[in-house]
């Protein structure tokens, strides 16, 4: 998912580049008007960037998962299947990442119409909350699963 996250906010720059002015306004006051703005490229660039960032922790920890698992399951008899966890751990990257691109797309909808989605606090408080949940139900899941594999040895 992360990677998957990478590629449209590449698409979503890619589309709005040539529509952005420059200096482009990214931070804003509560009333909405802008309060910082940036060259238009270096703000795409650093927001790609820690997009990239992102997506790369998310493969170092599904890596390190991995090499924890091959060596913790080496002797021991129940073999819990790992592509779960592995994918808890990865996805919970997303969530910063989500609330960047969400940034980025923000602010590139406000430097084409002047006007803005909802708030980014808002944003990442619904999105905090909601990927919060869906973690600990994934996690729970696992769980349950792991103790059937364990119990069943």
């Amino acid at each position: 998912m992360p990677v998957v996250l990478v590629v449209t906010c590449l698409i979503i720059a890619a589309a709005f580049v040539s529509f952005l002015p420059s200096p482009l306004g990214f931070r804003f006051t509560s009333e909405g008007t802008v309060r910082m703005s940036m060259n238009t490229f270096t703000f795409i660039i650093l927001m790609i960037a820690a997009q990239i960032i992102c997506a790369l922790v998310a493969w170092i920890i599904a890596n390190a998962i991995i090499r924890m698992g091959r060596n913790a399951f080496k002797t021991s008899l129940p073999h819990v299947p790992l592509g779960g966890y592995i994918s808890l751990m990865s996805n919970m990257v997303l969530l910063p990442q989500m609330i960047l691109a969400y940034i980025m797309l923000d602010t590139f909808i406000y430097g084409v119409w002047m006007r803005h989605l909802v708030s980014v606090g808002l944003f990442s408080i619904l999105i905090i909350a909601i990927g919060s949940l869906v973690l600990i139900f994934m996690f729970m899941r696992l769980l349950s699963r792991t103790n059937n594999i364990i119990s069943k040895q």
